[in-house]
């Protein structure tokens, strides 16, 4: 039986041996097996050849068709494999043994691309090093915090849109401070964060991120900003100035639980010690099979947000 202690980690295969990260990982490998058979068959011309190539033919391509993904997983496969990373990953997966065979420098060349290629995509990895950068917070749980004098909100997470204010991708840190000061736990929101100059946008992510707020029903005279701040580094920086020069106790921060890690060590060089107050968990080690190996455009978006912040962390920004 699968031992994996994830109850999302289901055996697959009769008689319950692996889970399906582990029958994803041998369809794709059988998968591979199988093109290089194909090829060796029709290259070689001796018969006692290519009856012991078509036969391994044969059992590669029985293994692919017992690890192959179910009906509806296989849909989602095919629609992956149709976009365009999916579709540069496919066709250097079809190349890699074909090329191989034939001139093999080459070959080796193409597999370390792909391999580079294949993680750079890949939704796993993604989620493991979110997983890793959202670890020291995982477990805190805003909404069971005492009050806070001030709760200090990192930027980013508004921009405009056609209607006004709208959610971007890390729009949680907004919808997060407001729910927090509903609750009672924060007694005052302070946005900071400007547009990188020569990388403006419409509308001022401050002043958009005060006008949600009002929206979603925080009076304004609960509602600080300060800036201009064009990274972490800076924001943090006045935000523990506004600590200082108002004289508050007790203070959180509010940001994407990947990016709470670097903000709480920038903070640490301030001697700006605020309660983290994640929002927008990303990290899932959790896959699905066959499907999560094939490059997809969220396995990038993840595995570069994750490289980001390591490489903030690394430059002290």
């Amino acid at each position: 039986m699968c031992q994996c202690a994830r109850p999302s980690c289901k055996s697959v295969v009769a008689g319950g041996w692996f889970c399906r990260r582990v029958r994803g990982v041998i369809f794709w490998l059988a998968v591979l097996a199988a093109i290089a058979l194909a090829d060796a068959l029709w290259r070689h011309r001796a018969e006692a050849r290519r009856r012991v190539v078509g036969a391994l033919l044969v059992a590669a391509l029985v293994v692919a068709a017992l690890t192959a993904p179910g009906g509806p997983v296989l849909a989602k496969c095919v629609g992956r494999l149709a976009m365009p990373l999916g579709l540069l990953w496919l066709a250097m997966l079809v190349a890699l043994p074909l090329v191989l065979a034939r001139r093999p420098r080459l070959g080796g060349a193409l597999a370390a691309i792909f391999l580079f290629y294949t993680a750079a995509t890949s939704e796993p990895l993604a989620g493991w090093l979110l997983t890793y950068l959202e670890a020291p917070v995982a477990d805190r749980d805003p909404f069971g915090e005492a009050p806070f004098d001030a709760v200090f909100v990192m930027g980013g997470g508004v921009q405009d849109g056609p209607t006004g204010p709208s959610l971007g991708p890390s729009g949680g840190r907004a919808v997060l401070a407001a729910r927090l000061y509903h609750r009672g736990i924060a007694r005052r929101l302070v946005a900071s964060g400007s547009d990188v100059p020569g990388m403006e946008r419409s509308g001022d992510g401050v002043a958009l991120t005060e006008t949600l707020w009002r929206e979603l029903g925080v009076p304004a005279d609960a509602i600080d900003r300060v800036g201009p701040a064009y990274n972490s580094r800076q924001e943090i920086e006045l935000y523990a100035a506004y600590q200082r020069d108002h004289d508050l106790a007790r203070v959180g921060l509010v940001s994407s639980a990947w990016h709470l890690r670097r903000a709480l060590r920038l903070a640490a060089r301030q001697d700006f010690d605020p309660v983290p107050l994640p929002a927008d968990f990303r990290g899932d080690d959790d896959w699905f099979g066959a499907y999560s190996l094939i490059a997809s455009s969220s396995g990038a978006h993840g595995v570069g947000q994750a490289c980001w912040e390591l490489l903030g962390a690394a430059t002290g920004r």
